[in-house]
């Protein structure tokens, strides 16, 4: 019975450690944000115009581009990318096509959207979003991973599987706007767009999307 004795205590140290441990664990906090708050959060847009800084990672190269602009975009419509800063550069991206201008060569050209498929997934994601949407988001995409304001995406169209990994949306703390959005490519590569001083719900001159663009006023 004495050589008991030992085992015997070091399981009852054990199980009290246990229900120690227990009763000291704070709550986890949700793997995903609340959908429902989510979905009664979201307001219905129209239009959306915002500047963006776009952050991109060249995994194999070890090296980070950063570039400024601004985007403007209609709720299931055009999406206009305009890069300012380090070079003029945009893409119209609208009835399945992708018009583009290098502002180094002046020159235009027209081709598929398949072409960029990060900006068509930026296009269903945040088209979907304005349209105050969420269901038809995860129609396009699947939900893997989240925080508590954020939901990690996987795309299900093969076109967007073949480039994409993983499509993260980060929002702001009431849940209104879409604050920030990575894109995880299938190569390493990322890509991270932040979002600033957006505009909601304000008309958008037609010759926005005049390409080449209208010199930019000082």
């Amino acid at each position: 019975m004495r050589r008991c004795a030992p085992v015997a205590l070091a399981l009852a140290l054990t199980l009290l450690a246990a229900t120690a441990a227990a009763e000291n664990a704070k709550p986890i906090a949700p793997l995903f944000p609340d959908l429902d708050h989510l979905k009664k959060s979201v307001i219905p847009v129209q239009t959306l115009q915002a500047d963006f800084t776009q952050t991109r990672t060249l995994a194999e190269l070890g090296l980070e581009l950063t570039f400024t602009g601004r985007i403007v975009m209609e709720k299931q419509g055009r999406l206009g990318w305009f890069v300012h800063t380090p070079l003029a550069y945009v893409c119209i991206l609208g009835n399945g096509r992708l018009i583009q201008w290098d502002g180094e060569s002046n020159q235009v050209l027209t081709l598929s959207e398949r072409q960029v498929p990060w900006l068509k997934a930026l296009q269903e994601s945040l088209g979907n979003w304005l349209g105050a949407d969420v269901d038809a988001i995860f129609q396009d995409f699947t939900l893997i991973d989240g925080s508590e304001k954020s939901i990690s995406l996987a795309p299900k169209t093969p076109f967007l599987q073949d480039f994409i990994k993983t499509l993260v949306l980060s929002f702001t703390p009431d849940f209104t706007q879409v604050d920030n959005i990575l894109l995880l490519e299938v190569n390493g590569d990322s890509m991270l767009i932040q979002f600033n001083h957006p505009v909601l719900n304000q008309p958008i001159p037609e010759d926005t999307w005049q390409v080449p663009p209208k010199p930019r006023q000082p």
